[in-house]
């Protein structure tokens, strides 16, 4: 019997080394970053970290009246097919580019940033007004105020006073997610591809939040209404074709549009009588896609970014379909590098595909055991900005989610923004 022993020890030690010696580069490569990817979406307790949701609660008038009416009239430029089309949308960018103003909003100019574009094939083109009270537009310059003092303390506690050297982007911490288990499981199985070739992200089993610029150059949408689709990612795995770009879009599962919600400031055009091109400005570049059903995936709710979560240093995630012709979903995560109260900038890599993909951040819930995540911003990719005062830079930037704009994309969810709590 000892005998029998010695020698299964052997033949186990023979296999253990066979084995060890088969575990090829590539094998290894995966399982780091299986490693990787646990440790980043919160597997590793190690790394829990503390982030504080902004708790919406909207005072005053949750139903208030509204004004629509019809969209304007194409230009003669549009109709005559001379816009500038759907690539390298430049924007302007003011105040809301510069950091943290004093100014306080008014309800004048709160009415004007709550107003909004509905495109549908069911219709004429609307624009909505709103008539939010001085309740709501009190309760944002609260959290205006409040943001400021955040930012303050935040520079007062700043070991250094250095400025940090500026980059367009930083280290490439993306990866690819292949595995069909981690693809099912959120936030992955959350992100979804636009037919204009943008990515988007679930926000409840009806509603997309992608970038303006996904569907609208500034003047006009895209495509027609009914060439609008979303695709979703077929839990299947998929073939190596389909994986090598072949048939690429069977593997999505496509749902038409039935309507689409951008800012009214968004939609910008000359003055009348006038000609040329209005940029429009870098803070609305967000949209909602309202699909005509539902869809069977997990979905991620939108809260509000602020100094609290998505400060300088703060970690933020998204991932996106970075090829064109290819179904591969990338995720990845970087730092804040800087933010204003409308913009982020950092320094996540990507692709013109990425734009539109949500941001978000994610925080330990005790209560629960399990991390949570909120959509905070929209990625909008490298852009060109126009400032006011005629200069032009070239950042790396995402759309902050503010009080208002999470009132404004509650409302076109579900006409009730006091439904909604962040």
């Amino acid at each position: 019997m000892a005998m029998w022993r010695i020698i299964s020890v052997v033949l186990l030690l023979s296999i253990t080394l066979c084995l060890a010696e088969t575990w090829n580069e590539a094998t290894a490569k995966k399982v780091r970053q299986s490693a990787r990817l646990a440790a980043s979406i919160g597997s590793s307790g190690k790394l829990k970290k503390i982030v504080t949701w902004h708790t919406i609660h909207f005072p005053g008038n949750a139903t208030p009246s509204i004004r629509e009416y019809e969209g304007p009239a194409p230009t003669a430029d549009e109709a005559n097919g001379e816009d500038e089309g759907s690539d390298g949308v430049d924007v302007q960018c003011g105040e809301e580019c510069n950091g943290y103003v004093n100014e306080s909003i008014s309800r004048d100019r709160a009415v004007a940033e709550f107003a909004y574009g509905v495109f549908s094939d069911e219709g004429p083109d609307k624009v909505v007004e709103v008539d939010l009270d001085d309740k709501f537009v009190s309760y944002l310059n609260r959290w205006r105020s409040g943001e400021r003092f955040l930012k303050r303390r935040a520079r007062e506690e700043e070991s250094s006073s250095r400025r940090k050297r500026s980059a367009i982007i930083g280290d490439d911490t993306r990866f690819d997610i292949t595995d069909r288990e981690w693809l099912n499981l959120t936030p992955f199985s959350t992100n979804v591809r636009l037919t204009t070739g943008c990515t988007g992200i679930l926000i409840s089993n009806l509603h997309v939040l992608t970038a303006a610029s996904c569907v609208h150059n500034g003047r006009k949408l895209i495509n027609k209404m009914r060439d609008y689709q979303v695709g979703i990612r077929q839990k299947r795995q998929l073939t190596s074709d389909e994986e090598m770009g072949k048939n690429w879009k069977e593997s999505f599962r496509w749902f038409p549009v039935k309507k689409i919600f951008v800012p009214k400031e968004w939609s910008t055009k000359p003055p009348k009588g006038q000609k040329g091109k209005v940029d429009p400005p870098a803070d609305k570049n967000y949209a909602v896609i309202q699909l005509k059903r539902k869809v069977d995936r997990d979905f991620m709710p939108v809260s509000v970014g602020s100094v609290a979560n998505v400060g300088e240093g703060k970690r933020i995630h998204f991932s996106s379909f970075d090829e064109v012709a290819r179904p591969t979903l990338s995720y990845r995560f970087c730092k804040v590098q800087e933010e204003t109260m409308e913009i982020l900038y950092q320094q996540c890599d990507g692709t013109p595909q990425s734009v539109g993909a949500g941001v978000y951040v994610r925080r330990w819930n005790r209560a629960t055991n399990n991390w949570e995540r909120r959509v905070v911003g929209v990625f909008v990719g490298h852009q060109v900005l126009n400032r006011y005062d005629g200069s032009v830079s070239e950042r790396n930037i995402a759309v902050k989610i503010t009080p208002l704009k999470f009132a404004q994309i509650c409302f076109w969810m579900t006409g009730d923004y006091g439904e909604c709590r962040g």
